[in-house]
């Protein structure tokens, strides 16, 4: 048996496990929200780096 890669999500009284695929082709319906995605992951990537950057000069 293939073993898949699942994402697991967590909702307010629920979680769901999607596959990157199924993921991918939801984003893809809403263009808007895959660009607001996009912007907030970056943020989120450089405020991780910056942090790290912060944890290595103590």
């Amino acid at each position: 048996m293939t073993e898949r890669r699942y994402i697991e999500i967590q909702l307010p009284k629920c979680r769901v496990f999607l596959t990157p695929d199924e993921i991918s082709r939801l984003l893809q319906r809403d263009p808007d929200l895959f660009a607001a995605a996009l912007k907030r992951g970056k943020g989120i990537l450089r405020a991780r780096a910056q942090e790290k950057r912060r944890e290595k000069e103590c």
